[in-house]
């Protein structure tokens, strides 16, 4: 079969009336309104007005379709009403159409199709303007234009014709003048379209001067039934006129009836939220009521406690003030032996000093008396420490705390139940320990205290590193479970913000296609499942979240899993869905969060035959990606969670790393042509054709590079700079190889939905020109080259202004439009508890000498004070002196700052476990210090850097790969510092790159 004919058979749909069938041709059906609805339901358009129009028809009567459009008309009065059909129509694309569909239906001879425009005078003419959603629509502009136009008078047409239709958008009086012979000829009757009042009343009166008089009226734009007077009797015409007052007052009353109801229906729905209302305040009121209850006894429990910390400090005090005293006695003591010792007998200093050792007794029994007071305080502190240790162990303070929490937080009523869990158990081992009567023998904590605490007093350079491993083991124990009464019980990981998953650990069964898998999947783990497998998978590997996307395929985009398998449609008699449709059910069964994003909207929102909304609807969560969408899905379709998702970059894939000596001024556009978009193709045309003027040579890496389908055939003059298409994964190399990259949105008004080679082209740092869209204006601003509002603007800017620019959109989506950022939000968006990825970094400083330590703290004090999560480690450089190290180690790991040696290091090559304790880490040497703005720019940009370093030199080309060079500032992940300390610089880790 030829390519073309094939195609149509794809586009045709076949309609059957009456016993009767034909095809019809729908190129534009995605685009066109009237086309898509014929597609879709598989009816005829306007079918109330062709009914009527066959009724007066006999087999092989003559009809003429003035404006034929896709040939709706044409085709049913051929192929159900047996006429034969002179179809007029000057739009060369849909006159092709109404050709094939002749074609496909077998009435060649019956229909004949002229590629021409009539009017009141022969000429030439163009359209307005195009009008994509409804071909039809387009009115001619009569002057200049390659469309001909003639006069029906002129045309050779077979006596006599029954019937003429005229739909030409406003040119229908110029049509019924330039054909006034024709019909005083042969009286047919008329059908003709008036779309304002203004326009009918100029018909009628001039078709009363022809002895016309209207008969009835059809369609959403009027379309009126004309019959010569002198074929209809006068008793009839006055019956028809009659007639019509009595329909239009029963359609009057049926609007009436109609827009009651409604009301009513209103009123009833209003009604019952009212009542909804009342009940849910009702219970607001209730929950109220049990918060404020639970926050008074919480109050008086806090204010207890507030009470014993009092007592506490107060008892610490007057311990400390009676040890301050004992001191200074026990001080005092030898010295007053001494003087005594010193003065001779019958002298009067010895009487002065029998005075003060008489003096010196009543002191010792004086502390004698304060020691029982202090061993009195001592007891009543144990006790107020152990009351204060009781109240915060109790259920019913934890209990009323968790309550408080679950009203005051979304993330506090979600930790209720396992809190509640938590308690349950605790109660459950506190009375099975006091049942058994088990004797509490020292924990295994406190031993370990004990044997840290004897090291210490051994070695006191051990005392802060001992503290940090004893607390970091205590942390560790605690983020397992408690121990209660001798019992390690297991406390829910959702109750504890360590336990939460980090974003990218958390598991993710996924429906992604191959462009969306490739950027999603490295950001979670990710469990793609099939329609045959999907249950195997969800069992064996439990996922946390199911994330499906209005997938055309699946990953495998040759297998194709998932075709026709994910939307809803029209075109289907059975459920397609049923693999889909059992995961949402397995999910909701086993309590996993389902999440959809639809990144067809705005395009494909009304779509009934790819309907994703209808599967949208079943999901927990639904993302689209235009914003402007959202509230449709609430007020339209019921769903209660919607948020816009926009697309991002992946830097795995698309980063600034250059990959060739120098890039080109190319303009380079990966993408197709679409010839139905006839708007888009005449910008494209005129912006291609505006670079080729101003000098500028093209890369068109063409999708249909190759096809013989006129659609996405590229204009002759353009077709040299054709190449064939490249893969997703390698479009990086593309889009790098030029300064400029361009983007053509067919979707313009889109407040967040454009091609996702935009954020694609800015990660790999090439300047973005593009049409203008009202989304990537909002997003990127003065980022973004709108060549077809500023064409100038361009050949304007410096080379330093490009540069500039291409930075700043860098910077950009770097921080701001990633898939992790994308994947952050869907989190935040659903409620899921995680933590986001580790970025924290240590600064390692190797230093020779005190002064370039003092230096490291003060630079160190600023980097934590812009990044919290940063740590410091001293590295002391193989420079400085045996004797001296150990002089570090006290003075700087008091501070909470690590203190390694260099030689140690060298010396024992040990793995470094413990050392850093960072995701990331920054290497100085010699005070060597970048700009903190380079170091927040490192953390940006350290997401694709692997095994590689990021380094700061601005003598070096910026995103320039180098061999290694250590004297430079370095920042990389933490399993960098090893090869960089013991020079194991292999095939990984011997280079870095600079921004």
């Amino acid at each position: 079969m030829d390519p073309k004919n094939e195609m149509a058979v794809e586009e045709a749909v076949r309609i059957v009336d009456g016993g009767l069938e034909y095809s019809i041709y729908l190129p534009d059906k995605d685009v066109d309104y009237i086309q898509g609805f014929i597609f879709n339901k598989r009816l005829p358009y306007e079918r109330d007005m062709l009914v009527s129009m066959c009724s007066h028809l006999q087999k092989g009567d003559v009809v003429l379709d003035i404006g034929a459009n896709v040939g709706n008309h044409t085709l049913y009065l051929a192929g159900i009403g047996g006429a034969r059909v002179m179809a007029y129509e000057p739009n060369p694309h849909l006159a092709d159409a109404i050709r094939r569909s002749v074609q496909l239906s077998g009435l060649g001879n019956a229909v004949t199709v002229r590629n021409i425009g009539l009017g009141k005078v022969a000429g030439h003419a163009h359209f307005e303007k195009d009008i994509p959603e409804n071909l039809g629509a387009q009115k001619l502009d009569i002057g200049e234009g390659e469309l001909q136009v003639e006069r029906l008078d002129d045309q050779d047409i077979p006596s006599p014709v029954k019937i003429i239709k005229i739909d030409v958008e406003g040119m229908e009086l110029d049509v019924l003048e330039g054909g006034r012979e024709l019909i005083l000829r042969d009286k047919p009757i008329l059908y003709i379209e008036s779309a304002t009042e203004a326009n009918y009343r100029q018909i009628s009166t001039y078709l009363a001067e022809l002895g016309y008089g209207y008969w009835e009226g059809f369609n959403a734009t009027p379309t009126h039934c004309f019959r010569p007077l002198a074929s209809i009797a006068l008793n009839q015409q006055v019956e028809r006129l009659i007639q019509r007052e009595v329909f239009q007052e029963y359609r009057l009353r049926e609007q009436l009836r109609l827009a009651y109801r409604a009301q009513n229906d209103a009123i009833a729905k209003m009604h019952g939220l009212e009542q909804q209302v009342d009940r849910l305040s009702a219970d607001l009121t209730s929950k109220d009521k049990q918060v404020r209850d639970h926050e008074a006894d919480l109050l008086v429990k806090d204010e207890t406690l507030t009470k014993n910390n009092v007592m506490l400090t107060e008892y610490q005090a007057e311990i400390d003030d009676l040890q301050m005293q004992l001191k200074r006695l026990n001080d005092l003591q030898p010295r007053i032996a001494e003087v005594a010792d010193s003065v001779e007998a019958g002298s009067s200093p010895e009487q002065a000093v029998r005075a003060l050792l008489h003096e010196m007794a009543a002191i010792k029994k004086n502390l004698q008396e304060t020691g029982s007071r202090f061993d009195a305080m001592r007891v009543r502190m144990t006790t107020a420490e152990k009351q204060l240790s009781s109240i915060v162990d109790s259920t019913s303070y934890q209990l009323s705390k968790s309550i408080i929490g679950a009203g005051t937080s979304l993330s506090g009523f979600l930790k209720l139940p396992f809190a509640i869990i938590a308690l349950l158990a605790r109660g459950v081992s506190r009375r099975l320990a006091k049942r058994n009567n088990k004797t509490d023998k020292r924990s295994f904590a406190l031993k370990t205290k004990d044997l840290i605490i004897r090291e210490i007093k051994a070695r006191p350079a051990l005392e802060r590193p001992a503290r940090k491993l004893y607390n970091r083991w205590r942390g560790g124990q605690s983020a397992y479970g408690e121990v209660v009464a001798g019992q390690l019980v297991n406390v829910p990981a959702s109750l504890k913000e360590d336990a939460a998953p980090f974003a990218s650990r958390i598991k993710v069964a996924t429906i992604l296609d191959e462009f969306s898998f490739g950027s999603f999947a490295c950001e979670f783990q990710a469990i793609p499942v099939e329609p045959d497998n999907w249950r195997e998978r969800f069992e064996s590997e439990k996922p946390d979240i199911f994330f499906c996307e209005s997938a055309w395929s699946g990953p495998d985009s040759v297998r194709r899993p998932w075709k026709g398998k994910i939307y809803a449609s029209v075109n289907f008699k059975k459920e397609n869905r049923t693999a889909l449709l059992s995961i949402l059910e397995y999910c909701k069964a086993n309590g996993i969060p389902t999440v959809f994003w639809n990144k067809e909207d705005p395009t494909h929102f009304d779509d009934k035959v790819h309907d994703f909304i209808k599967t949208a609807q079943n999901f927990d969560f639904v993302f689209t990606s235009a914003e402007e969408c959202v509230e449709r899905y609430r007020l339209e379709h019921g769903c209660k969670n919607v948020f816009a998702l926009p697309f991002a970059t992946q830097p795995r894939m698309f980063n600034p790393l250059e990959i060739a000596d120098e890039r080109t001024k190319d303009i380079v556009f990966a993408g197709s042509w679409y010839a139905v978009h006839k708007e888009r193709s005449e910008l494209m045309e005129r912006i291609l054709d505006r670079f080729l003027d101003d000098g500028y040579s093209l890369k068109i890496y063409d999708r249909y590079f190759g096809t013989d389908d006129d659609n996405h055939i590229f204009p002759e003059r353009f077709r040299s700079y054709l190449l064939p298409p490249v893969s997703h994964k390698e479009l990086d190399r593309i889009y790098k190889s030029s300064l400029f990259g361009l983007n053509f949105n067919t979707a313009t008004q889109s407040a967040t939905m454009f091609a996702r080679r935009v954020f694609e082209l800015m990660s790999s740092n090439t300047l973005v020109l593009s049409n203008y869209s009202v989304g990537v204006d909002k997003m990127f601003g003065e980022d973004v080259v709108f060549v077809d509002r500023d064409p100038s603007r361009l050949n304007e800017l410096s080379d330093q202004a490009v540069q500039s620019i291409r930075e700043s959109a860098l910077r950009n989506v770097l921080e701001n439009h990633t898939y992790e950022k994308r994947w952050e939000f869907i989190l935040d968006s659903i409620g899921f508890r995680y933590r986001k990825n580790d970025r924290s970094t240590t600064l390692i400083s190797r230093i020779k000498d005190r002064a370039e330590a003092e230096k490291t703290i003060e630079y160190f004090s600023l980097i934590e004070a812009l990044f919290p999560d940063a740590k410091l480690l001293l590295l002391l450089s193989t420079e400085m002196p045996d004797d001296e190290v150990a002089i570090y180690y006290q003075d700087y790991n008091r501070y909470g700052y690590g203190v390694v040696s260099e030689a140690y290091l060298e010396k024992y090559q040990q793995p470094l476990i413990g050392v850093l304790s960072t995701a990331n880490m920054l290497y100085v040497s010699e005070c060597n210090f970048p700009p903190l703005s380079w170091v927040e720019k490192a953390r940006a940009h350290i997401v694709y850097a692997g095994e590689r370093y990021i380094g700061f030199d601005i003598n070096k080309d910026r995103y320039r790969v180098y061999p290694l060079d250590a004297s430079k500032p370095l920042f990389g992940a933490s399993s960098g510092f090893a090869p960089l300390i013991y020079q194991e610089n292999g095939k990984n880790w011997n280079s870095a790159f600079y921004i």
